[in-house]
């Protein structure tokens, strides 16, 4: 019974996709309560408040790869996060800001840009997708 309803490829990727909501809807659920930074050389992913915030940063830093976690306040994660935005529509927004380093007494400037993606905007589409995919009828074969 059940293995005749996972054959074809849209019963397949429907699971695949229902999957992947759940992930993204449980990142959702965690970000707001704990704010995660995973930061590999010049791009950070923060994930807290429930939004993405992907950061490019404008610097020849050295290859690195680090990950921490910080439990947020009540109050929300004070942390800047949700400050001064270009644009800030349906969750989505844009905004750069010059960065100063100082690097073994050598003073550098870049410009860092953040594009922030609310997690409704990944979690809504995958799970109406996977919707689809699981309901539709399969095609009868003549």
């Amino acid at each position: 019974m059940m293995r005749e309803f996972f054959t074809g490829w849209k019963r397949k990727v429907g699971i695949l996709t229902l999957v992947m909501a759940c992930v993204f809807a449980g990142g959702w659920v965690r970000s707001t309560l704990v704010g995660d930074f995973l930061t590999k050389s010049e791009m950070e992913v923060i994930s807290i408040s429930g939004v993405f915030i992907i950061r490019f940063a404008g610097s020849d830093a050295p290859v690195t790869m680090a990950y921490e976690s910080a439990i947020l306040d009540r109050a929300g994660s004070g942390l800047g996060y949700d400050d001064e935005w270009d644009s800030l529509q349906f969750g989505f927004g844009r905004r750069t800001f010059p960065v100063m380093r100082i690097v073994n007494g050598v003073r550098s400037e870049s410009t860092t840009v953040d594009f922030r993606i609310p997690y409704w905007s990944i979690v809504v589409p995958l799970t109406l997708l996977s919707i689809w995919l699981l309901l539709s009828k399969p095609r009868s074969t003549a």
